[in-house]
């Protein structure tokens, strides 16, 4: 029975170091790898998945900063062609004209990305694993009925849903 124990116990431990990474140097990553504010790399596990109730407008994933913006989905359930704006942003911002975040020097609210999206379809954008992009205040995704230049906000038309560290 001891013999068992142990052969049992050996195979689970060569189990474990064939899992082990090919060079002992070498990070393992046991959840996400994301940029830290100073430019190296960092382990994350909280990621706060989110999603819309209804149909929306906006969403505010994520109000405060440095943050890290694992991936996104937008349905659009309108009848005509939406623009999804990703904003470096605490709230939804005003109508008017998109700002891009140029660098980590620009205004925010900015626009990080853009994307257009047909009418009734959906789109999955994703970096995982990783690097993702970093926001400094927030992260916010609206759904526009002008871009990529002009905000105008549609009314009640994206469901939302996105995971952020």
């Amino acid at each position: 029975m001891r013999k068992t124990i142990l052969a049992a116990a050996a195979a689970l431990l060569a189990c474990f170091m064939l899992a082990a990474p090919a060079s002992a140097g070498q990070p393992v990553n046991s959840c996400a790898l994301g940029i830290n504010p100073l430019g190296g790399n960092t382990e994350g596990c909280l990621i706060q998945p989110q999603a819309s109730s209804a149909a929306e407008a906006s969403h505010v994933f994520k109000a405060t900063g440095p943050v890290s913006l694992v991936d996104f989905s937008v349905a659009n359930t309108s009848a005509s062609s939406i623009w999804v704006f990703v904003f470096d942003a605490t709230a939804a911002p005003a109508d008017g004209t998109v700002t891009g975040c140029v660098n980590a020097g620009s205004t925010r609210p900015c626009a990080a990305k853009w994307y257009q999206v047909a009418a009734h379809a959906s789109i999955n954008v994703t970096w995982n694993p990783g690097p993702f992009p970093q926001l400094q205040t927030g992260v916010v995704i609206e759904c526009s009925s002008t871009g990529p230049f002009t905000l105008t906000a549609a009314t009640t038309t994206c469901a939302l849903s996105a995971e952020v560290m």
